[in-house]
């Protein structure tokens, strides 16, 4: 009877730990990260690869092989990849341009790249990787009124993302003004949505994932509203610290601050909650910043990638750390 009693226990426990147990991430060190890249530096979902676009050219790095290089991946310039702006007295389609943080979805159907017209003034457009063809490009209007300085465009978008049916693009905004602002996009229907001080657009579950600046208050929370714009916005969580960075994968959304990690499982009991302290990974370091956030899946593994600055003994080093999620 006692042995039947501690192996119902230990049942119950398994079930309560698949169905409702918070995520334990175990954050490794896995590569050196090389800081010279950094703006240009995306993901490929698909096999957790580093991705960068250089004259015309799109490159990879195998993030899980320790002495893995660049490799070219392909000559990459697809119909289409250009940036429109609007001036008084004409329209004008730059085709000489930068790429920062390309964005390959699961499935590799579908890309998402910031095309940047200097450092300031940028745009985004979304590629079907398969047809080599841009399916939605942000066009941008030139303004005729003093602002930041640098922008000379009425609103800039940049840290673009997109579903892996292609269907919804996500990014971040600036308009001349300075107000920070979430586009979330419906790419066929070529219809825009904007969510006004808020930061760090990802889609993920039918929603688009942000966190959200209230004017006037202190700090900030995660927030979501359904992709088609046909609901509200849900206030999730307030976080702590600076954030860094919002990654959906294996059904949640993880949000990512300077101290720690957050997640939001709405399948799970306990769903909004902080799962990490970067105070682990910090010990022995006089400076240890996060700095950037991704994610991807691997031999059908999904992990949650950092990238990490720090300072030790006089010496800078960078370095991406990685976990699995269970």
């Amino acid at each position: 009877m006692r042995y039947l009693a501690v192996k119902k226990t230990a049942v119950a426990v398994f079930f309560v730990l698949l169905c409702g147990a918070a995520v334990a991430l175990d954050f490794r060190e896995i590569k050196e990260f090389e800081p010279k890249y950094y703006s240009e530096t995306g993901i490929i979902k698909d096999g957790c690869l580093l991705a960068r676009w250089e004259r015309k050219t799109l490159f990879h790095k195998d993030i899980f092989v320790k002495d893995g290089e660049w490799k070219r991946a392909r000559r990459f310039n697809p119909r289409g990849f250009f940036i429109t702006f609007h001036r008084p007295e004409e329209t004008v389609k730059a085709d000489k341009f930068s790429v920062m943080s390309p964005f390959m979805a699961e499935g590799g159907l579908y890309g998402a790249f910031t095309l940047s017209l200097g450092s300031v003034n940028s745009s985004i457009a979304v590629v079907d990787m398969k047809k080599n063809r841009v399916i939605y490009s942000a066009e941008l209007v030139q303004s005729l009124k003093a602002g930041i300085p640098g922008i000379s465009m009425e609103r800039v978008m940049f840290g673009a993302s997109v579903t892996p049916d292609g269907a919804y693009a996500v990014c971040d905004s600036f308009d001349r003004e300075g107000k920070r602002m979430v586009y979330y996009i419906d790419t066929m229907a070529k219809k825009e949505f904007r969510i006004e001080n808020a930061a760090l657009g990802r889609a993920g579950g039918g929603h688009v994932y942000y966190i959200k600046y209230e004017t006037g208050k202190e700090g900030s929370a995660a927030a979501r509203q359904p992709l088609d714009g046909s609901g509200t916005e849900e206030e999730l969580f307030q976080i702590d610290g600076g954030a860094i960075g919002i990654e959906y994968e294996a059904g949640a959304a993880y949000v990512i601050t300077d101290r720690g990690v957050y997640a939001h499982r709405p399948d799970k009991k306990g769903a909004n909650e902080k799962i990490y302290d970067f105070s682990k990974l910090s010990v022995g370091y006089e400076v240890f910043n996060v700095e950037m956030a991704f994610s991807g899946n691997r031999e059908g593994i999904s992990y949650l990638l950092i990238v990490v600055k720090r300072y030790d003994k006089g010496m800078y080093s960078w370095m991406i750390y990685g976990a699995p999620l269970q």
